[in-house]
């Protein structure tokens, strides 16, 4: 089941691709271990493509090529080292679909900035079985727009962020403009942090 993101539209796509940039430019761009050399090569230009005028289904379609991933890793178990083969589809489902969601957040979170909007909404864009909730972070929670985007530009790792807003595909989370009709007092309520200011 694809994702549900409710304002892909040509701003917020902009600034998507301009998060992504600034990423590329100050070397913090994430470059999954799954990946050949060739693969990393590739999937700078697949994923910016993707942010421009795609989503994270044609983004998995493009990035799914064998000579683009490793073909075995290592894994413990009880104690013990061994070797997994790595699919390609199933990788390259996993990274689209993170990756994609963490930049639609990005740009939407500046989108919204930009027009003056200080809240955002936590809300379930792909249904999944056993959903994974974040750290913190869970359907409904109201947040200060630019802390949720200050914690989706410092990435802990491949998958996660410190407060969760990133946590996989398996979350399904993503976030929203806060609806029409919820009360100013309604956001504070539902939001339990303080604001910290932008990064730009």
């Amino acid at each position: 089941m694809p994702y549900f993101f409710e304002e892909l539209d040509a701003d917020t796509r902009r600034y998507m691709v301009l998060e992504c940039q600034r990423d590329m430019a100050r070397d913090h761009f994430v470059l999954y271990k799954r990946l050949t050399e060739e693969g990393r090569a590739a999937y700078r230009k697949l994923l910016l493509r993707a942010l421009e005028a795609g989503d994270e289904q044609t983004l998995t379609e493009s990035l799914a090529q064998p000579e683009f991933f490793i073909s075995s890793e290592p894994y413990s178990r009880g104690g013990k080292v061994a070797q997994r083969k790595v699919s390609h589809p199933a990788a390259a489902s996993l990274i689209a679909e993170t990756e994609f969601n963490a930049y639609y957040m990005r740009g939407l979170c500046r989108k919204l900035m930009a027009e003056g909007v200080t809240r955002v909404m936590v809300y379930r864009a792909k249904e999944t079985e056993n959903p994974r909730e974040g750290k913190r972070v869970t359907p409904g929670d109201i947040w200060f727009t630019c802390e949720a985007l200050d914690d989706l530009r410092l990435r802990e790792s491949e998958m996660s962020t410190k407060r969760g807003f990133l946590r996989g595909p398996r979350s399904g989370i993503s976030l929203r403009r806060v609806p029409p009709g919820i009360t100013e007092d309604e956001q504070i309520l539902a939001s339990d942090i303080k604001p910290l200011p932008p990064i730009f």
